[in-house]
Formats: structure tokens, sequence, C-alpha cells
């Protein structure tokens, strides 16, 4: 699978800086989630009662935001955070590749890099 860092960035704000949405995007990420859970039931009344109870079917507002669909509007928000709260968000990237970690306290990059330790002189081979 190939690295997408614009994809990355956007997964991680959304994973760890959700205490930064506003109320309407909390809104519009529960009725994403519950959208993805009632297309994947089995169950056709379950969906129905999924979508109806849960997913804000008749909210207006999380409709328009989600008119271009739930990666169109999590890049939005990922913008608008990126910009709007700039001093509350760091971004854990690797050292020696640049890639984005899985968390924000991450000590190990997906290259296998132990972030934050020195790395051991090369030794010469025997």
């Amino acid at each position: 699978m190939q690295y997408n860092d614009a994809a990355e960035v956007v997964w991680y704000v959304w994973k760890h800086y959700q205490h930064l949405l506003s109320g309407l995007e909390i809104r519009v990420d529960k009725a994403i989630l519950a959208r993805e859970k009632a297309s994947a039931v089995n169950n056709p009344n379950l969906a129905k009662r999924l979508e109806k109870d849960l997913g804000f079917v008749l909210d207006e507002e999380v409709n328009k935001a989600l008119a271009d669909g739930p990666e169109s509007f999590r890049r939005r928000v990922c913008q608008r955070l990126l910009s709007a709260e700039a001093a509350s968000i760091a971004i854990n990237r690797c050292p020696q590749c640049g890639r984005v970690t899985r968390a924000p306290r991450a000590k190990q990059c997906f290259c296998s890099v132990v972030i934050g330790m020195p790395r051991p002189p090369n030794k010469p081979l025997s």
C-alpha cells in the first residue's frame, strides 16, 4: 500500500484531536459512524433504525456537511483545525523517513526507527 501523507495527516488529526471539534462536527462524526454501521448490517429493519435514531437523517446541517461524502468532510475539518488550532496540534513525524506516526507519543516508526533514541554507531562487520 502506497503511503499518502495527506490522508495520514487527516487520519491522525481526526483520531487524536477530536476534543477540538465543534458541536456540528461531532454530530456529523456520529452520523458517519451510524451510517457506516447501518450499511454493514444484514437486517434492513435494524439498518433503518440505526440511520433514523443515530444517523441524524433528518438533520439538514449534518446532511449538508456530508453532501460531498465523509472523506471530504474529514479533510475540510482537518484543514480548519490545522489553521485555527495550530498551536494545539503537534504531528509526530519520524525524524528519518518523515512519515506521520500512529500516535502523538509513538516511539517507533513504520520504518523501524526508534524515535527519541540516539542511533547506535555503525559497527564494522567482523
